[in-house]
């Protein structure tokens, strides 16, 4: 009796070791073909900027282009709720961001999309649209 109960231990060990190498082996080979797969995409995507913040807590929502500044726009919010962000990132990966404010208060909600035209900035934001001058 104890060596059918440690036949079957083993016999169930190794089937778990077995599965969990198919399972490894799968996300492997998943992540090899998506390059063959969508092959198309990888071949046109441009990295045009970095994106600032993330190791700040900073959650990327929104981007949007300035042609005439030469500038990267990047809205969103922060993971610890405090204020919401705008990136303004250049062509040289330089970066600086401001604190979105509604009123005299730091804005902490959902900083979303986000839009330029001319020399504005417009950003959802829940029910809102915020406007600043960029």
């Amino acid at each position: 009796m104890k060596i059918l109960k440690k036949f079957f231990r083993m016999v169930l060990y190794n089937l778990l070791v077995v599965v969990l190498i198919l399972a490894v082996l799968a996300v492997v080979v998943l992540n090899t073909v998506k390059f063959v797969i969508y092959r198309e995409y990888y071949a046109a995507k441009n990295d045009i900027c970095i994106n600032p913040g993330l190791r700040d807590g900073f959650v990327c929502q929104g981007l949007a282009a300035s042609e005439e500044n030469d500038l990267i726009l990047v809205s969103g919010y922060m993971k610890n709720h405090s204020a919401s962000r705008i990136y303004a990132v250049d062509s040289n990966d330089n970066y600086r961001y401001v604190k979105m404010k509604q009123g005299d208060r730091d804005f902490t909600g959902h900083a979303g999309g986000i839009a330029t035209s001319g020399g504005s900035v417009y950003i959802a934001s829940d029910d809102k649209i915020f406007t600043v001058s960029l």
